[in-house]
């Protein structure tokens, strides 16, 4: 029974060395992650200074700067609204829906006396004339100094890319008579990259979102040869007058001189 007793004792203690050293590697490990979770927050957060930086830089050297809303934006307080030059205001999708906000927004950026245009939300595999049809018939006549029909173009809908390039083209040609305004696309960088690279869609100004470049030397590699006149640097942008977060874009160069280059026949 001693016997038994001693040989427990020294095989346990045998066993003690390995269990501090497994011990101490637990810490190390421990130590070393808390180490690497606090350098990336601290990398991703230097990341994230650095671009607003960036993006503050950009928007002291250019006059235009804008927000884009919907309905999902609730009642704006368009009086209370400061430091806007231009606002993008939803206006239908696909084929029936009418934002419900459209008309008071409308009305609300004209009475702030700015830049306003108005966008349609492109379903690949809605009828694109009753999709012109029940824009136009919301919006009615552009002004001469409103900015031209956008039209947002992100998702498939269903539809391959053939559909989308033969629906979007005769959209944009039934637009562009109608208004007699070259209209503009929106869309998110991966998205044009993928499916709107086309040359029947190369005279159209572009409108890119994407919220990870830093500047418009940047976004305009990865496109070249490819308008880009606003770009949407973040969905987190935050106004007074607007409860919660608003898009922000940047209009590049001088938005008076691009919006009388885009009439047509005017």
């Amino acid at each position: 029974m001693l016997y038994k007793l001693l040989k427990s004792v020294i095989v346990l203690s045998l066993f003690i060395p390995v269990f501090m050293w497994i011990s101490k590697l637990s810490d190390i490990n421990v130590a070393q992650a808390e180490h690497y979770v606090k350098t990336t927050a601290k990398s991703v957060q230097s990341d994230v200074q650095d671009r607003y930086e960036s993006i503050k830089r950009t928007i002291n050297t250019v006059n235009s700067q804008g927000i884009d809303v919907s309905n999902n934006n609730g009642k704006i307080v368009w009086s209370d609204i400061k430091g806007v030059d231009f606002a993008i205001i939803k206006a239908t999708g696909g084929h029936t829906f009418v934002d419900p906000m459209f008309k008071s927004n409308w009305e609300g950026a004209k009475s702030l006396g700015i830049k306003r245009g108005a966008y349609h939300f492109y379903y690949a595999s809605d009828d694109p004339i009753s999709q012109s049809r029940n824009f136009l018939d919301t919006v009615g006549d552009l002004r001469e100094f409103d900015l031209p029909a956008i039209v947002d173009v992100e998702i498939l809908d269903h539809a391959d890319e053939q559909l989308l390039m033969y629906g979007l083209t005769h959209f944009l040609e039934i637009l562009e008579k109608k208004t007699k305004k070259i209209p503009i696309i929106y869309s998110d960088l991966s998205f044009y990259k993928s499916y709107l690279m086309s040359d029947k869609l190369k005279k159209y100004p572009i409108w890119i979102a994407d919220y990870e470049k830093i500047d418009l030397k940047d976004l305009q590699k990865q496109i070249p040869n490819r308008d880009i006149v606003m770009w949407q640097y973040t969905s987190k942008g935050k106004i007074t007058g607007i409860d919660g977060f608003v898009d922000r874009s940047i209009f590049y160069g001088d938005i008076d001189s691009f919006i009388k280059k885009s009439n047509i026949g005017k």
